[in-house]
């Protein structure tokens, strides 16, 4: 009774791929595992997964009307399986054009294991194209706060939001949507997670991520108001720290100028003078 299905195994294959040392170990060619107190020799071992280096013959297949090597540069692992029930089975990552992949086959025969997944992998590649949604930190909307006092919060993007999306989408059919968290309130710390927005293209979901804020906001305050300043459009931080800079870049400014006007006065009344 220990099924499973080809998106579980996607999900988790994304979630090992984000580990440097598994990535290392899967897009090894071969190893040699040094004696143990078991085993006196030496052992050479050969990753099963010929995407890596299959070019002799043997690790040929017909692919779009020609005859090639199995090996796929772009092919960075992952796992080969196998069961009499699940026949050949292959989890495959790879890397092209700056697009990352899975592909999941199962219950292949032979080597259609390698045609089948060259052809995913390929239709990926040449079908999809990454499209970043929203920056770190970008400002994506704002929602009103009916408290001891009228707050606009800001609602930001927590990471670099983006993804790979078919190339049929254009950017127009794209439609951003946010949903606060049904247990918000107010205080809210710098950081803090309060919502989630939401990219689709006709129904399709794209993208999502955690909003948040960029500052600590009350009721009792109106901090929230920085709102005002379109972070997108002005290209402003509007985090504590920087804020406090601008502050002092401002002051500094204000300094310079009065040192300016000050020494033209001067200037001008000595010329003034008989």
């Amino acid at each position: 009774d220990h099924v499973t299905t080809a998106y579980d195994l996607s999900r988790i294959a994304l979630e090992a791929i984000k580990h440097d040392k598994l990535r290392q170990i899967v897009s090894t060619v071969s190893y040699d595992l040094p004696p143990t107190n078991k085993q006196p020799e030496k052992r050479h071992v050969t990753n099963s997964n010929r995407f890596l280096y299959g070019t002799e013959p043997g690790n040929k297949i017909d692919y779009r009307g020609q005859t090639i090597n199995i090996k796929y540069d772009a092919v960075t692992g992952l796992k080969t399986g196998y069961t009499n029930a699940a026949q050949q089975c292959f989890i495959g990552s790879a890397t092209k054009d700056g697009k990352n992949l899975i592909s999941v086959i199962l219950k292949a025969q032979g080597n259609f294991l390698y045609l089948d997944t060259r052809t995913l992998l390929d239709y990926g590649f040449e079908n999809f194209n990454l499209h970043t949604f929203a920056d770190a930190h970008e400002l994506i909307s704002s929602m009103d706060y009916d408290g001891n006092k009228k707050v606009k919060i800001p609602l930001y993007s927590s990471k670099e939001i983006k993804a790979l999306i078919p190339n049929t989408f254009s950017p127009e059919e794209i439609t951003c949507e946010t949903e606060i968290a049904p247990d918000f309130q107010l205080p809210v710390k710098e950081g803090q997670e309060i919502g989630t927005v939401r990219y689709l293209a006709n129904g399709v979901l794209l993208a999502e991520a955690p909003l948040v804020t960029l500052n600590d906001i009350s009721d009792k305050s109106a901090l929230g108001e920085t709102t005002l300043f379109n972070k997108k459009l002005l290209n402003l931080d509007t985090s504590p720290k920087a804020l406090i800079f601008l502050g002092i870049k401002i002051l500094l400014s204000l300094i310079l100028w009065r040192v300016i006007m000050s020494k033209l006065n001067r200037s001008d009344k000595r010329k003034a003078s008989p």
